[in-house]
């Protein structure tokens, strides 16, 4: 759950600020529209927000679409949003907190919703690991299963569409996220590229596409 921040003197005592998390810059931006309204100064607002260790949000640049589906659906998730559970699938990385701050910010920069990415970090953690050790043959013949499984569900036309979802929503990764990915073989699984694309399509409503 998320921590209340109790309002500083200078700041109206019915105020509370949330810690980072989802909506936070929402929030934190709404709690500022309503101290201006009552006549606080900026110089008030910032000493506030500085007490507290927190910043002003960046300037709200969404379209009329984007706010109208936050305000239905949440706000875009935020990395302190995402918290997969690593434990017993990081072999072999030696700066776990780095990597999932790695993972975190990553996510957020997809968009995806958070029990989502989180799942499609440990699906691709948990089959890297039998990828990596599996033979060229046998890793050839799970990728035609998988192929063949989406083929069944989608047809061949809805395969090439849901496929090139997966690689819009990779391409907005970082690099070093998107390689990890696509060397844990998680490019290739059935379930991966089906999430990867629906929240890819949810995305593209949110903007009105």
């Amino acid at each position: 759950a998320q921590g209340v921040v109790a309002a500083p003197p200078d700041l109206p005592g019915d105020v509370a600020l949330t810690t980072p998390g989802r909506g936070h810059n929402a929030e934190v931006a709404a709690t500022i529209d309503a101290l201006r309204a009552g006549g606080q100064s900026a110089e008030a607002i910032a000493a506030g927000l500085e007490r507290h260790g927190l910043t002003a949000p960046p300037a709200d640049t969404r379209t009329d679409t984007e706010k109208e589906f936050d305000l239905a659906f949440g706000p875009p998730p935020e990395p302190g949003d995402y918290h997969p559970s690593l434990f017993g699938r990081a072999d072999g990385i030696d700066n776990l907190a780095a990597f999932n701050a790695e993972v975190q910010t990553s996510l957020a920069a997809m968009g995806m919703d958070p029990r989502v990415g989180e799942h499609v970090v440990e699906r691709s953690l948990d089959l890297g690991r039998w990828y990596a050790a599996a033979g060229e043959a046998e890793r050839q013949l799970w990728v035609r299963g998988e192929r063949h499984d989406l083929e069944q569900k989608f047809g061949e036309e809805g395969v090439k569409r849901y496929i090139e979802l997966a690689a819009r929503a990779l391409a907005r990764a970082p690099e070093p996220f998107r390689d990890r990915l696509l060397n844990s073989g998680a490019a290739h699984s059935a379930e991966i590229i089906r999430l990867l694309a629906l929240n890819e399509t949810r995305l593209a409503r949110r903007s009105g596409e």
